[in-house]
C-alpha cells in the first residue's frame, strides 16, 4: 500500500514531462528544427512560464536553446568544464569564494554575437560575469534575491552592475512581483 503514492507520482511525472512535449508551439519546433537540424529528440520545458527551453547534447557537450512562445530565438548556451575556458577565465573561477559556487560556465550566443560567461551563487544572490572571447571581464552584474523592506508593497529586486573600470556599481531596480 505504501507503493501506491510512489507508483501514482511516476506516472503523474511521466504524463507531465508527455503533455509538456505536446505542449511546445509548432513555430517554436519549426524555429528550432531550423537551428539545429542534426538534433534529436530535444527535452523541452518552460523556464516562468514563458520561455520555452531546448536542452540537448551535441559533440560540442550539452546546449540550451531559449525560445519565447512566438517562436523567436533568444540565445543558445553551450555549457564548458572549466578546463575548456580561456585562461584568464579558468583564473577567475579559481579565485572566486567557497561560498560563491559556480552554476553555469560557458558560452552564450544569439543572433548578435556571443560572449563567455560565469554564473554562481554568492550568499542570497546570483552573480553574472560576461567576458570576451579573450577572456576578458566586460561585465559583472549581481542579483541580490532576499532584501528586506519595511513595507512589503514594496518590494524590489535590486541589480547591481559595475562594467570594468568603476569603483562602484550602478544600482538599478527592477519589480519583483513578476517572480512572485
Amino acid at each position: 500500500m505504501r507503493k501506491l503514492p510512489m507508483i501514482l507520482s511516476f506516472f503523474s511525472f511521466i504524463f507531465t514531462i508527455q503533455l509538456l512535449q505536446a505542449n511546445v508551439p509548432q513555430s517554436v519546433k519549426v524555429r528550432f528544427e531550423r537551428l539545429y537540424p542534426e538534433v534529436e529528440n530535444p527535452k523541452w520545458n518552460y523556464h516562468n512560464g514563458e520561455i520555452i527551453v531546448a536542452t540537448f547534447t551535441s559533440d560540442k557537450g550539452i546546449n540550451k536553446a531559449f525560445f519565447d512562445t512566438q517562436g523567436d530565438w533568444l540565445q543558445t548556451r553551450l555549457h564548458l568544464s572549466k578546463e575548456l575556458l580561456p585562461k584568464n577565465i579558468r583564473h577567475f573561477i579559481e579565485n572566486l569564494s567557497t561560498d560563491e559556487p559556480v552554476t553555469f560556465s560557458g558560452i552564450v550566443y544569439n543572433e548578435s554575437g556571443s560572449w563567455f560567461r560565469v554564473e554562481s551563487r554568492p550568499n542570497a544572490s546570483m552573480a553574472m560575469r560576461t567576458f570576451d572571447e579573450k577572456g576578458k571581464l566586460i561585465e559583472d552584474r549581481t542579483v541580490v534575491f532576499s532584501i528586506e523592506f519595511e513595507d512589503l508593497a514594496d518590494r524590489r529586486n535590486i541589480i547591481l552592475t559595475r562594467l570594468p573600470g568603476q569603483k562602484k556599481p550602478v544600482r538599478r531596480i527592477s519589480d519583483l512581483s513578476m517572480m512572485e
